[in-house]
């Protein structure tokens, strides 16, 4: 069956008009008929999984983008965070529930038919927009001249040009029509689909590979017949497995797979990797796994972020600019907030460390970089106070060749004397925003060796619990056991087995707070450890230790004890009980240890920071510092509004959630304040 021959066998035809006419063809280059693009959609969207799952994922993750607004003036851009376009662009009324429900659609007409038709419903006849609608784009048709005339909608509604937002990929062949992606990959998705057919048949025939009987005499046509309806009781998927009885004489050979058809089922593989090519998704994403690894799925996502979603959000949002932001001005800008896409985190963390330690760049110059706007006197060059010049730049005039010379410098021994360091940076925004993703940087590195400590613990710890339930012989027994494991052994043991990797979690947390009274980001290294710490911070250490081992252990046991209830009231077998216990814990273990590895991890940087300030005789604030990410908690958000420009004395507590924290991760807060906070904290000096 060949999907696509409708394209085939009709030919467009190009046809000539007088100039001012405008035209309607239906095949001409780069634009489908309506019945053509509802077969494309059918055929290649909804019956193909590789097409479905692109389109998907991309309009799914410009679903996810944050939408801004800017106005463009002399002194630059500026921010809006209020306005009418943004309350519609959130509520765009119609049939969509929320404005991400909106981008998610617009986003998939313009995959796959290379063009999304917004119609603009206004509250007058030269009213503001109200409302917007997406038109189905098979049911519109582009009258054009020199340029578009008019949009004609179900062959009834014709529309005026600035009534429609037309967003369209770009197309060689027609400047008023998107080229659609489907068209580009239609003979892959043929091919795919066709795949599909074939193994469907296969498995409805026999549930197995060809095979071919064998027999001693020539049959009759009689023969052949009967044979064939008996092999009828062997077909289709409730008759797999089952026993085939032969006469005497007759034989049957099953064809083994050849390596002929081993490169088809190779070049299938293949020929789906095109299909993502064309919408730009790595196969990693969708489940290839021949390629996906964790290092591969990390970088895939990133280049997917990188290569495909920001782009393809460009053109969508330049779109939504021009068709719709210029109806309140032609200065304002709609885009979209790049720093709160998660996968680029990792490369905007980079880019903050690697500005803070270019003092060969102004301040400004760094702003600009990164983009924010410039401010009063941030066009000086700030040198590091334990460097001094050799050679001064006025002696000689600067050269592309004595660059690199000239900047040459000279450590020198700090004076003895009490110098006040000026910690003044975390002030301003940008730079809390470059303390808080150097903090984040450094937690991620911290749990990915906690991680696989964690696993064997909570693994061993179930273990330990099958072991007793197993000992006391029955459901109904473990049932009424007070308790299967001592909750205090289970801390200690989590306490011999960590505790290193806490220490060492301490000592980089006390030298970055160290490093933050200085007004300096702490460069993480993964060697190093605490030469010293005094006997109240490993008391309280020791403490904390004991006391994150005791809460889990305490879930572990009470996720294990609604089992054995369960258990007891279906009437399971201890066999039964046990296997269900370690399939579900064992399922939850890796969740349950990233998740724990994250929070311990940004609790102990949190507190070995505080630490690290009281070791510094002039700081004597705190602020807190909300994640910069879009699951950070309402609370959160608020405590951040109230302590980042207002900070608080060393010995005072956050009111976090109406709940008193020392510091974020605080163990005194209740599990949903603290368990997957990446909140941090900076110092201050408070006047």
């Amino acid at each position: 069956m060949a999907i696509f021959d409708f394209i085939k066998r009709k030919k467009g035809v190009v046809q000539f008009f007088p100039s001012g006419l405008s035209v309607y063809v239906p095949m001409q280059a780069g634009q489908a008929a309506a019945r053509d693009f509802r077969q494309l959609a059918q055929d290649g969207y909804a019956k193909n999984m590789t097409v479905y799952a692109c389109v998907r994922a991309i309009a799914s993750a410009v679903a996810g983008l944050e939408i801004l607004l800017y106005r463009q003036g002399k002194n630059g851009v500026e921010e809006i965070e209020n306005h009418e376009l943004l309350n519609l662009l959130k509520n765009p009324g119609s049939d969509f529930v929320s404005g991400a429900n909106f981008l998610e659609a617009v986003a998939i007409n313009l995959l796959l038919s290379g063009n999304a038709y917004i119609l603009k419903l206004r509250a007058g006849q030269n009213g503001k927009p109200v409302s917007l609608t997406l038109l189905r784009p098979d049911l519109v048709k582009v009258y054009w001249s020199n340029q578009i005339d008019y949009y004609e909608y179900n062959n009834k509604i014709k529309y005026q040009p600035e009534d429609i937002i037309h967003i369209r990929e770009y197309n060689p062949l027609n400047p008023f029509l998107g080229l659609s992606r489907l068209r580009v990959a239609e003979l892959g998705i043929e091919i795919d689909n066709e795949a599909h057919d074939w193994n469907s048949k296969l498995l409805k025939n026999n549930m197995r590979l060809e095979g071919v009987f064998k027999v001693d005499q020539k049959l009759t046509e009689q023969q052949l017949e009967a044979l064939q309806k008996k092999l009828e009781n062997y077909e289709g998927a409730l008759n797999a497995g089952k026993a085939m009885i032969l006469q005497a004489g007759m034989d049957w050979k099953q064809i083994s797979i050849s390596p002929k058809d081993m490169d088809w089922v190779n070049a299938i593989k293949l020929n789906r990797r095109e299909i993502c090519s064309v919408f730009g998704v790595p196969p990693e994403l969708l489940g290839d796994s021949e390629q996906k690894t964790y290092s591969n799925y990390k970088e895939a996502r990133k280049a997917f972020y990188e290569e495909t979603v920001i782009p393809f959000a460009q053109l969508l949002f330049a779109g939504l600019s021009k068709g719709l932001a210029s109806e309140w001005g032609d200065d304002l800008i709609i885009d979209f907030d790049r720093d709160s896409i998660e996968a680029l985190q990792e490369n905007r963390a980079e880019q903050y460390s690697y500005l803070n330690t270019a003092w060969w760049l102004s301040v400004n110059e760094k702003r600009e970089a990164i983009g924010y706007s410039p401010v009063p006197d941030g066009n000086q060059l700030l040198i590091p106070a334990s460097y001094v010049p050799t050679m001064s730049v006025e002696e000689k005039p600067a050269t592309k060749q004595m660059i690199r010379k000239e900047a040459q410098l000279t450590p020198v021994k700090p004076a003895p004397a009490i110098i006040s360091y000026d910690i003044s940076r975390w002030r301003k925004k940008e730079e809390r925003d470059a303390l808080w993703y150097s903090i984040y940087e450094r937690v991620k590195a911290k749990e990915k060796g906690f991680i696989p400590l964690l696993e064997n613990y909570l693994e061993s710890q179930t273990r330990r619990a099958i072991e007793r339930i197993k000992e006391l012989g029955t459901v109904r027994m473990a049932a009424r056991a007070p308790e299967l494991l001592d909750v205090k052994d289970e801390a200690k043991k989590y306490h011999k087995l960590t505790e290193e990797i806490y220490l060492k979690h301490f000592a980089h947390g006390f030298k970055a707070g160290i490093s933050a009274t200085k007004g300096l980001l702490y460069e993480y290294q993964e060697k190093g450890v605490l030469d010293d710490m005094t006997d109240e911070e490993a008391e309280e250490l020791a403490h904390l230790i004991f006391d994150s081992g005791t809460k889990i252990s305490q879930t572990t046991l009470e996720r294990i004890k609604e089992k054995i209830i369960r258990a007891d009231q279906e009437n399971w077998t201890v066999e039964q009980l046990t296997q269900s216990i370690w399939e579900s814990e064992g399922i939850f273990a890796p969740w349950r240890a990233r998740m724990i590895a994250r929070t311990e991890s940004a609790k102990i940087e949190n507190w070995a920071q505080l630490e690290g300030y009281k070791e510094t005789e002039f700081v004597d604030g705190k602020g807190w510092l909300s994640a910069r990410l879009k699951t950070s908690r309402d609370e959160h958000i608020e405590a951040a509004n109230r302590y980042e420009d207002n900070p608080i004395r060393l010995d005072e507590k956050f009111i976090v959630g109406g709940e008193e924290l020392e510091y974020p991760g605080d163990p005194a807060g209740s599990p949903g304040n603290v368990i997957n906070c990446l909140c941090s904290i900076f110092p201050a000096v408070l006047k």
